[in-house]
């Protein structure tokens, strides 16, 4: 016997059909006198297919694959017929796109001209920070864009996922 050889069920169920020419059937016959774990598996795979022929055939009834075929050709035909309208999503990424490479630009082209607009008058007072953190965020274009490149590209990412999951579950 070979010493490379590997039984599988695939081989073992090959094996009980008949399908397997007469070398490999008698590599397994020797395998099997040899094994008796994958013996008693043949049994198993024996007493499944005895089984399986004792089980009684049911008939269609009349008409049943011209029903099928008739139900499919229509689906085909619908499927067809039904125009490939873009989504409003895929519209939607290269106008955030565009926006996202307008968007600095028409900053750095006004200048960084500012509007202070005071807050309107509160009743009460605002709490002051302990650590102002954000105090250079406005100050920073690189920072401010940078965030703003972040958020879009996070959303953009959200949404690529909603149409993947979309896809995959065909609501279309």
């Amino acid at each position: 016997m070979e010493n490379n050889f590997l039984l599988n069920d695939e081989l073992l169920w090959d094996y009980a059909d008949g399908l397997l020419d007469p070398v490999q059937h008698q590599l397994i016959t020797t395998y099997l006198e040899q094994n008796q774990a994958w013996k008693v598996r043949l049994d198993a795979i024996v007493l499944e297919q005895q089984r399986l022929g004792a089980l009684p055939l049911e008939k269609p009834n009349a008409g049943f694959a011209d029903r099928v075929m008739a139900a499919w050709a229509l689906e085909q035909r619908v499927q067809k017929a039904m125009p490939a309208a873009p989504d409003w999503i895929l519209r939607l990424i290269p106008v955030v796109f565009a926006i996202l490479i307008l968007l600095p630009l028409v900053g750095l082209l006004g200048g960084g001209v500012q509007q202070n607009i005071p807050l309107r008058n509160l009743p009460f007072e605002l709490p002051a920070l302990p650590i102002d953190a954000f105090h250079n965020f406005g100050a920073s274009p690189v920072l401010f864009y940078g965030v703003l490149f972040v958020l879009v590209f996070l959303t953009l990412r959200i949404f690529e996922q909603f149409l993947q999951l979309r896809l995959q579950y065909g609501k279309r």
